[in-house]
Parts: structure tokens; C-alpha cells; sequence
């Protein structure tokens, strides 16, 4: 009975001491998307760009509003229909309206377009200036009632902030 209870209380103690390695993550802590930095383009200034993790898969990523700022997104994987003679199936969710060239800026594009994770992928829900693609001659832009609907985002083109 003696050894019973000593091996109890060293058990114990031991469990005491390492307690962080019991415990277990909690779901709120934990995005179950991959690191949204591994979508931004190959040739992104990932130095200069102010990426925030807060809790969960929710982030703050600081582009400059411009040409050079947008998501990409194959049409196949979004709930948007692809339009009547768009050539490479890809859209673009664009950081500005490139008609007007407006807003130039800061701009949080994961709050902006509406980013989130889902089935351990990254979509964009919201289109503040539509969306843009090309057909054979020009490019030609959709805008309307497009937000609520998910694409799963391919790549994020983000030029960093002046400052």
C-alpha cells in the first residue's frame, strides 16, 4: 500500500511540473489553414508587409491600395459563375477600382476582402470593387452583388504600405 502511494505522489509531482505539455490547444487559439504568407506571390516584399496573427485564422495584412494589391482565384474553385469568354478560368479581387484608380492607401486586405478559413482553405468573401478578368481582347470587370460568395483565394499580390 506504501509503494502505491509514493508512486501516486511521484506520478504527481512529475505531472505538476510539466503541466504545458497537457494541455491541449483550444479551438479558438487554432487556425486550421496553413500559414496565409505561403500565398503571397513569389516576388512579394514579405519584409515590408505588416502581418498581424490574431486569435484563430483571423489576421491583419497591410497592403498599399493599388494595381499591384489584389487576391487571385481560379473561377472552378468559386461560387461565382465564369463568365461568357474568359480566357484563363482566373479572376482577380481588386484592392482599388481600377477604373477610377481610387483609393490609394493602407489597407487591411484580410478584413477588406473578407478573408477566412474554411476546410483547412483560405477564401475571399467580399469584393469592395468587384472583381476583374480577361477575355481574348481586353478586361473587362464584374461589380454588383457579389459578396458572401467564396473563392478560394490562389495567390495574394500585395505591394507593402508607403510609410
Amino acid at each position: 500500500m506504501n509503494w502505491f502511494i509514493i508512486l501516486s505522489l511521484f506520478c504527481i509531482l512529475n505531472f505538476q511540473e510539466c503541466h504545458c505539455c497537457l494541455k491541449s490547444k483550444r479551438s479558438a487559439d487554432y487556425c486550421e489553414c496553413s500559414d496565409i504568407i505561403d500565398l503571397l506571390d513569389e516576388y512579394a516584399d514579405r519584409a515590408n508587409i505588416p502581418i498581424t496573427e490574431k486569435v484563430g485564422c483571423v489576421r491583419n495584412i497591410t497592403c498599399n491600395a493599388d494595381i499591384n494589391t489584389f487576391a487571385g482565384f481560379y473561377f472552378s474553385a468559386s461560387e461565382i459563375v465564369r463568365p461568357d469568354g474568359n480566357t484563363d478560368n482566373i479572376a482577380y479581387v481588386d484592392s482599388i477600382n481600377r477604373q477610377t484608380g481610387v483609393p490609394r492607401g493602407p489597407l487591411d486586405i484580410f478584413s477588406s476582402f473578407g478573408m477566412s478559413c474554411e476546410n483547412k482553405k483560405w477564401y475571399v468573401t467580399k469584393y469592395p470593387h468587384g472583381l476583374s478578368y480577361y477575355t481574348k481582347d481586353s478586361e473587362e470587370f464584374i461589380s454588383g452583388d457579389l459578396d458572401g460568395k467564396k473563392s478560394e483565394i490562389g495567390k495574394i499580390f500585395c505591394k507593402p504600405p508607403v510609410i
